[in-house]
């Protein structure tokens, strides 16, 4: 019995679904992170949600199931604005169009278009 009460307890307490405005507050985060780690001062970072004001951030207007099919691209742009070079980061902190070609999946979360790396 004590077994299945824990078990229910830990199913129930597991992380919440990513939604569309987690995917694009994400990446705004993920772009600030990298600002204010590379200027080793949180300030820095402060403006890095106004660079994607402007653009239409694509998955906010999906359902849960919908933004299954953004996950994969969702990960690779976050995991490309970390390893952003920190004077690059530096330099350009302040153009998103930098930023969003970092990973081509950037690009298209934010409704760019973008290189997709693929040759023919």
């Amino acid at each position: 019995m004590r077994r299945w009460f824990l078990f229910s307890i830990l199913t129930a307490c597991g992380p919440e679904p990513l939604t569309g405005e987690d995917v694009c507050d994400d990446v705004v985060l993920a772009v600030a992170a990298r600002i204010a780690t590379c200027a080793d001062d949180p300030a820095a970072a402060e403006d890095a949600e106004d660079l994607f004001e402007d653009l239409d951030c694509l998955p906010a207007a999906l359902d849960d199931e919908e933004i299954e099919t953004w996950a994969r691209g969702y990960y690779d742009c976050v995991g490309a604005m970390a390893s952003v070079p920190c004077d690059r980061a530096l330099e350009f902190q302040d153009r998103a169009p930098f930023w969003l070609s970092q990973d081509f999946h950037c690009a298209t979360i934010w409704g760019q278009e973008s290189d997709t790396g693929v040759t023919p």
